[in-house]
């Protein structure tokens, strides 16, 4: 079995790739996958997150998530808010090297980063809750109202559509699109400029930039409720979510 995480140093960018499991789906291992790999990745000038085969991340892992009970579900969503914040205000630059698909939790990880490179091919991203009857955890809200236009932003979340890679670039929501033979070195030569910028500065630009969003963040972590918990067990969302399952198992 492959090793939930590699991180690979070189030329002071760490190159973190997450492969968790069927489409890196977010559940409790990859909480503490990504979380270790993070962990593996500090001190680099920055870091290069990707993803495996032709999935960037598939979001939350609905087969696994499907039977968790009330408390367990309010733990596993602070755990997620926690990982969402950390890569959002990790210190230096983070590039979002998006291998495949991107959807709903795996999009909110992509635009945590600082900027995105996506693949050219027939791969989808956007945030779909909506058709699971679902609003956003608190941390995914404010990442998307930090990282989208608010045109497209009221867009991507009334709509729940997702799309392919030349759609969101006209968007803004992916920063530049590359081969996926490409991606990786096209994203590492990315880093590296960011990294070369002064760190403090880069910080505390960053720092002040996140810090609004950030705050509400930690204040949903701190009162240990989320809308999001009391939506998923709603009839309507139950059912969806349960014919969701369905298709995937």
């Amino acid at each position: 079995m492959a090793e939930p995480f590699v991180v690979e140093k070189a030329e002071g960018v760490a190159m973190v790739r997450l492969q968790t499991g069927k489409a890196n789906a977010i559940n409790p291992a990859f909480i503490v996958a990504a979380n270790a790999a993070l962990d593996a990745a500090a001190g680099a000038g920055a870091v290069v997150l990707t993803g495996v085969g032709r999935s960037f991340c598939a979001g939350l892992d609905l087969v696994t998530l499907y039977e968790f009970g009330r408390g367990q579900l309010v733990t596993f969503i602070g755990q997620f808010d926690r990982l969402v914040l950390r890569l959002f205000t990790w210190p230096r630059p983070v590039v979002a090297a998006v291998n495949g698909h991107a959807i709903a939790g795996g999009c909110i990880l992509a635009l945590a980063c600082d900027v995105r490179i996506m693949a050219r091919g027939e791969f989808k991203v956007g945030l779909n809750e909506i058709e699971l009857g679902l609003p956003l955890p608190t941390s995914a809200l404010e990442v998307a109202r930090a990282s989208l236009q608010p045109g497209h932003l009221e867009t991507m979340l009334y709509g729940g559509q997702l799309y392919g890679p030349e759609e969101l670039e006209a968007k803004g929501v992916v920063d530049s699109l590359a081969d996926p033979d490409t991606l990786l070195i096209e994203s590492q030569v990315v880093a590296r400029h960011l990294a070369a910028k002064p760190a403090l500065a880069f910080t505390e630009l960053k720092e002040s930039l996140r810090r609004p969003f950030a705050d509400r963040i930690e204040a949903a972590i701190r009162a240990a409720t989320d809308r999001f918990v009391e939506a998923w067990f709603h009839a309507d969302a139950r059912e969806r979510i349960g014919e969701a399952r369905k298709a995937l198992l």
